[in-house]
């Protein structure tokens, strides 16, 4: 059967920013950010597969990479635990999959329609990650890809710099500034505070996000499944 969800001329995707993924009777809106980031990263993680751009074996550390969020977001407090899941009688994977849909919809329709930006995108929230993962530095290399791409596709550099930060969220759960606590928290001999001398401007750190004073755990979160 044809899927024709996607056809030419058929109604364009919902924007999933002015779209609810949870029921308001669940009563989690507090929950609602980081459904949204799990609901993104399963539709980018999703689209490689049928794609084939990922093998095996990188789909199994995604998988794991996944679980690791979901319990860090879990003790948290930006998910409910499992034992609110079993109180409201909800199956997870299906409460992620509208939305999913939704936004593997409207990455169809951005590929159609200026697939060398959003590729040429993708390339650069590669950069800022490897920038994050190799030197522990963001801010400069974030800027400098938002230049290079707004100089290149006749766009913002305040639109490039906002699609960049949105793609590295989904591609990673997490924004860059919260990535690179991350990998701080993680014991990274690699990455190390940036310097707050000379001119650092309040987005150049972001948000803090609160360190664990336990080891990460690393056991499956039953909410994902196999």
């Amino acid at each position: 059967m044809t899927d024709n969800r996607d056809a030419v001329g058929s109604a364009p995707a919902p924007d999933p920013k002015e779209t609810r993924l949870l029921p308001a009777e669940l009563g989690w809106d507090a929950y609602e950010p980081a459904f949204r980031r799990w609901a993104e990263y399963n539709a980018t993680q999703d689209m490689a597969k049928r794609e084939g751009s990922i093998s095996a074996r990188e789909s199994a550390d995604r998988k794991e990479y996944l679980d690791r969020w979901v319990s860090d977001q879990q003790s948290r407090g930006k998910l409910p635990s499992e034992g609110e899941i079993r109180s409201q009688q909800v199956q997870v994977n299906e409460l992620l999959l509208p939305y999913q849909e939704i936004v593997a919809r409207q990455e169809n329709e951005k590929m159609r329609s200026d697939g060398a930006y959003w590729r040429r995108v993708d390339d650069l929230s590669d950069q800022v990650k490897s920038n994050i993962d190799t030197e522990g530095r963001y801010t400069r290399m974030l800027n400098d890809c938002a230049m290079a791409g707004a100089a290149a596709y006749g766009k913002s550099f305040e639109q490039v710099k906002g699609d960049i930060e949105d793609r590295f969220t989904r591609r990673t759960l997490y924004t860059p500034p919260e990535y690179y606590q991350f990998r701080l928290e993680s014991g990274d001999r690699d990455v190390r505070p940036q310097s707050s001398g000379k001119n650092v401007s309040s987005w150049e750190t972001g948000p803090e996000v609160p360190r664990r004073q336990t080891p990460r755990s690393r056991r499956r979160s039953r909410l994902v499944k196999a």
